[in-house]
């Protein structure tokens, strides 16, 4: 179908076009496959709540691509290899170097790693895609970051209070074992958020790039997220970024310095 009116985005944003789209097949949402318009071919994703074949809907491509060349560099950064990561999960960690931010980032702080992925796809807090309101991926960053912290400061505090004493010795030592079932509390509440929203974060990720489970099938995401975390946070930062060219930043929302494109 021909391409509708432009529609101006947040300041800093390229303006984007909508093109209606008739899906070829039933589509869970995130879902990305490749769509003509106007004699150019798009990548299209499909919206949160999934589409039947033969529905339409309208999807957002970039306003500004004047060339087929300038589509082709589009194509490459914005949306990488179609179907498959980048690279492995394991034996690239340190793709880009033992002290890139992005290998740091997701080893000292996983849950502010997967923050910046989260963002850099438009996911809520919970790993989950939020098309069409990017405005709701700003918070998020801000939200895990709220989490994480809460998480390190109570444990803290908790401990500088009420250290916790030798095994054995708690009686010894007076010390409340209503303490000592809060901090356990605190810590399977927080390490069950951490799991599952990395969990539902590479399943969106996987979704975006149209990318098969090849193991475990059924529960990839789940066995990743449990039994190799940093790994898993290390790769999703690589696969939705292109280090190469656009630096990485450790603590800025979506993980890159201002100025790269965004990834819609």
């Amino acid at each position: 179908k021909p391409i509708s009116n432009i529609e101006e985005q947040d300041a800093g944003q390229p303006p984007v076009n909508y093109i209606q789209v008739e899906a070829p097949a039933t589509l869970p949402p995130g879902y990305t496959f490749q769509a003509h318009a106007s004699g150019k071919n798009y990548f299209v994703t499909v919206p949160e709540g999934g589409v039947t074949k033969g529905e339409k809907f309208e999807a957002p491509v970039p306003a500004d691509l004047t060339h087929d060349d300038d589509f082709d560099a589009y194509m490459e950064y914005e949306l990488g290899p179609r179907g498959q990561w980048k690279d492995h999960v394991l034996w690239d960690y340190f793709r880009y170097g033992i002290c890139h931010t992005s290998s740091c980032m997701a080893f000292w702080c996983t849950p502010i790693s997967m923050a910046q992925t989260m963002t850099r796809i438009n996911l809520n807090w919970i790993g989950e895609r939020q098309f069409g309101q990017v405005y709701r991926s700003i918070s998020t960053f801000q939200i895990v970051c709220a989490i994480y912290g809460f998480y390190i400061l109570f444990s803290f505090l908790l401990e500088v209070i009420h250290p916790t004493p030798p095994v054995g010795e708690e009686e010894a030592y007076h010390y409340p074992p209503e303490i000592a079932l809060l901090k356990v509390l605190i810590d399977i509440g927080f390490s069950l958020y951490s799991l599952f929203a990395l969990m539902k974060t590479r399943e969106s990720v996987r979704a975006k790039f149209s990318i098969p489970q090849q193991h475990c099938n059924g529960c990839e995401d789940l066995v990743c997220a449990v039994f190799c975390s940093c790994c898993t946070a290390a790769q999703m930062s690589r696969q939705v970024n292109q280090f190469e060219q656009y630096e990485a930043r450790c603590f800025s929302v979506d993980g890159v310095a201002k100025g790269a494109p965004s990834v819609v």
